[in-house]
């Protein structure tokens, strides 16, 4: 499977999608894509994924907070998700990713597929902004690799991981 990955630099809002840059025909020959700092009420959004649509990809975003980044994912409709994982389904708690507002960022920055035979990670560290800043960006890497190690050792899945 080849896949396509970019942050696409939505900053919550801030600045458009790059729908123009983005919504070409050399996507469609990707059996799927990744886009970190993706943001759902960016300007030209909407456009992208329609076209992404027209162009045979089944979306998936991860969890939706006003003013926080998320994940969008884009798989060509013919491959099959067998399950969405959940932070909760690898043991991951709030304060697995620190202590600087965690439940209202973290899950916007991180998006699991189960795919038939690999899981697909994408995922971003997200901002905690300056107070703690370090001491959580290290908790929520650390995290990720738990996962990474879960899925990779413990399941034996083959694992993809775009960070």
């Amino acid at each position: 499977m080849r896949f396509f990955y970019q942050n696409v630099g939505c900053a919550a809002g801030y600045n458009p999608f790059p729908t123009g840059t983005l919504l070409t025909p050399e996507l469609a020959t990707f059996d799927g894509f990744v886009f970190n700092e993706s943001y759902s009420l960016s300007r030209g959004y909407k456009e992208f994924t329609k076209g992404a649509q027209d162009m045979g990809f089944k979306l998936y975003k991860s969890t939706f907070t006003y003013g926080q980044n998320e994940v969008l994912i884009g798989l060509k409709s013919d491959i099959k998700v067998e399950k969405v994982i959940e932070l909760g389904d690898i043991g991951a708690t709030a304060t697995s990713f620190g202590k600087a507002k965690s439940n209202e960022i973290v899950p916007q920055n991180y998006l699991c597929l189960k795919l038939d035979d690999l899981i697909l990670i994408g995922t971003r560290t997200p901002s905690y902004g300056f107070k703690g800043k370090a001491t959580d960006e290290k908790d929520f890497r650390k995290t990720i690799q738990k996962l990474v190690f879960i899925i990779f050792v413990q399941r034996k899945q083959h694992l993809t991981l775009l960070m």
